[in-house]
């Protein structure tokens, strides 16, 4: 993990396989089972959980949850 830049609020859980220059901000959450490729930005308050892959360069926006199960909802 080389020049990545991970805030010291971040939760990153054991298992998880973060490459090089990723960044992670602040209140963000990363599960066991994630996978951030190289260049991978991550802003503040974001969950990814899961199974999850993201590729190389990818930015995931404020608020994102990614990995979890969607919700269903009836008009």
């Amino acid at each position: 993990m080389k020049n990545n830049l991970i805030h010291h609020t971040v939760v990153v859980e054991p298992g998880a396989k973060i490459a090089d220059d990723v960044i992670i901000g602040p209140f963000s959450y990363i599960g066991s089972e994630v996978i951030l490729h190289s260049g991978v930005e991550i802003k503040s308050h974001v969950v990814v959980t899961g199974a999850t892959e993201i590729g190389e360069k990818t930015v995931v926006y404020s608020f994102a949850v990614i990995g979890e199960i969607p919700q269903k909802f009836k008009v």
